[in-house]
């Protein structure tokens, strides 16, 4: 197995708890709170992850610190999606995680790391970008149902 198909393929199995805590309130509404929560929570640790990769070595330093300071911008986000999540406001961090993962995604495909990649690469992180956003557009639709 080579780099790329291991990083699609844990890309895709760090992808399940997306579609697991996504789902888990519409089949278990004993539970919806505690499912929608973990589905937050998880996603802003993977915000904190993905902001991580800009730290990347840059050959330009002024890129580079530039790079840096908006990877520790996305990580604060993650924080604060997990603090608004712990004060309850479950739609409201729900909403606010997919556009953060979507402004995310924008910024890193201008990045030299991104372009560096290869095209199967590529397509992988849009793909799971835009999983990961309906996922949350799931989760949003579930607090805003008015039959729960």
């Amino acid at each position: 197995m080579n780099s790329t198909q291991l990083k699609i393929t844990l890309s895709y199995i760090g992808f399940i708890p997306f579609v697991f805590f996504g789902l888990m309130p519409w089949i278990y509404e004993k539970y919806d709170h505690i499912f929608l929560s973990l589905h937050i929570f998880y996603g802003s640790i993977v915000l904190s992850f993905l902001a991580g990769f800009f730290w990347n070595k840059d050959f330009d330093q002024e890129r580079e610190i530039r790079n840096i300071f908006i990877g520790i911008a996305f990580s604060v986000l993650a924080i604060l999606i997990a603090y608004v999540t712990y004060f309850n406001f479950l739609l409201a961090a729900s909403i606010f995680s997919m556009i953060v993962f979507y402004l995310i995604y924008i910024f890193e495909k201008n990045t030299i790391f991104y372009e560096d990649q290869d095209e199967e690469f590529q397509e992988l992180r849009k793909t799971l970008t835009l999983l990961v956003c309906i996922s949350f557009l799931i989760s949003s639709a579930y607090s805003i149902n008015p039959y729960n």
